[in-house]
């Protein structure tokens, strides 16, 4: 979904400014006053509203604009868009709502592999070594060392790893690693193991198996996945912006933001 921002002096519509709602600062002042709003939801239609200006409020400053004063309102105008990822519009995958809570579950650490994968995906050879900060894990390392935390837990919590896992570092002495930065083999462990987190959540859940390992559900380990990775895509994006290569808002949308939504 995006929005529209548009001012109005006295009633006179004098700026608009359209814009896509992402997870960014400037999109929590929308959505508070999205959630002060009193909305009217038409199916195909424009949902608008007055943020959270309240009737009588409304109608003073309407009185004031009669008498010839300067007065103030913005109204924030949703439209409902389709978005679809531009290599891939013919399959775009679209969210049932209608999906029960264990199915919306899955379906989440599925997006949030697409999230990761596509942070992947730009990680290449000329770019591999970038670090978020002095004392930070390279970009190839945090996406070694994400794979190698799925297949840990995994393990705890499972009994056993899952099935065509290769270790992805090298011990050197007992208290000194070394990480892989083979990217094919990184992204094949992290295909691997998506699929074998899902399969393992799925079938756990459907067994109303609780506690395994060292987690009190199975759902709680998945949650602690989804947590992890979000904290080391953090990590990832700073490291690029810090070497002036962040991705811009227009590759973010499809391939992080838009991953949760049902355009995704």
């Amino acid at each position: 979904m995006a929005c529209q921002l548009r001012f109005i002096v006295a009633g006179d519509q004098f700026a608009t400014r359209p814009a896509v709602v992402c997870c960014h600062a400037r999109a929590l002042t929308f959505f508070r006053k999205l959630w002060a709003c009193r909305t009217s939801r038409t199916t195909g239609q424009d949902i608008s509203c007055r943020a959270g200006v309240k009737p009588k409020a409304r109608e003073q400053r309407h009185q004031k604009a009669d008498q010839g004063l300067p007065s103030y309102r913005c109204e924030l105008i949703l439209h409902q868009w389709n978005y679809s990822r531009a290599d891939d519009r013919s399959s775009a995958r679209r969210y049932d709502a209608r999906v029960d809570a264990s199915q919306a579950l899955l379906e989440s650490w599925r997006r949030q592999c697409k999230c990761l994968n596509a942070l992947a995906s730009i990680v290449r050879e000329d770019n591999k070594q970038l670090k978020p900060s002095d004392d930070g894990m390279p970009l190839i390392e945090q996406l070694s060392h994400v794979a190698e935390v799925r297949a840990y837990w995994f393990d705890q919590a499972n009994g056993g790893p899952y099935e065509g896992y290769q270790p992805l570092f090298e011990q050197l002495s007992a208290t000194e690693w070394k990480m892989s930065d083979d990217l094919f083999a990184i992204r094949n462990q992290l295909s691997l193991s998506e699929e074998a987190i899902l399969r393992w959540t799925e079938l756990k859940m459907k067994e109303g198996a609780q506690p395994t390992g060292p987690y009190d559900h199975p759902v709680l380990f998945l949650q602690h996945m989804v947590w992890h990775e979000g904290y080391h895509a953090a990590l990832i994006m700073l490291a690029l912006r810090l070497a002036g290569l962040e991705p811009p808002e227009e590759w973010e949308e499809p391939n992080i933001w838009g991953n949760w939504r049902n355009y995704g």
